[in-house]
């Protein structure tokens, strides 16, 4: 097959069997792109590869593997002609289907950034939450935490300092007493 596609990875895990899974991007489904998911044996090879999403843009850019060798894909969706941006979290079995999803997001650009499943079993995302756009086309955002329980209920929901130009939360980790650190940025 000579067609060419556009596929990207941002991120590779390796997995309990030793092998890997890599989160991405591919336009072989649909022109505008969606997630693309990969599982490949302990030398690269392929084993299967899922991909999720619907008529805008969608990309995959965190993947973590939880508890019961299942994985939290932390992505974004894009609307097209909109370029509304809000963040999506799916929570797939071993064999990448989809058990459980939510979207958090607004008008603007909503990005979450990272997921991870937590001690009780729940998870924890970290992202930006725009509140306006401002008269120059810039994102005005917070950083934002949310608390997700096993099945991806919101526990809590919290947003911190003042708005910032695109500002967001990189990384979180959770400490041995259960509570979160994190690091961000912000462009001002």
């Amino acid at each position: 097959d000579s067609t060419q596609y556009f596929e990207a990875f941002y991120q590779c895990k390796q997995t309990p069997d030793s092998g890997f899974i890599l989160i991405g991007v591919t336009d072989k489904t649909d022109a505008d792109g969606d997630i693309w998911l990969v599982k490949t044996d302990k030398d690269g090879n392929f084993e299967w590869e899922k991909t999720y999403g619907g008529a805008g843009v969608e990309y995959g850019f965190y993947v973590n593997i939880c508890y019961d060798k299942g994985y939290i894909i932390g992505a974004e969706i894009i609307d097209i002609p909109s370029d509304n941006i809000d963040w999506w979290i799916i929570k797939t079995d071993s064999t990448g289907q989809i058990e459980w999803q939510k979207t958090f997001g607004g008008l603007y650009e909503d990005l979450g950034t990272v997921v991870k499943q937590t001690k009780d079993g729940g998870y924890i995302t970290g992202g930006g939450y725009s509140l306006y756009e401002n008269p120059v086309d810039f994102y005005m955002s917070k950083p934002r935490i949310i608390k997700l329980d096993a099945l991806g209920n919101v526990e809590w929901d919290k947003m911190y300092v003042q708005e910032k130009y695109a500002a967001h939360i990189l990384i979180i980790h959770e400490l041995p007493d259960g509570s979160f650190i994190t690091a961000g940025q912000t462009t001002l």
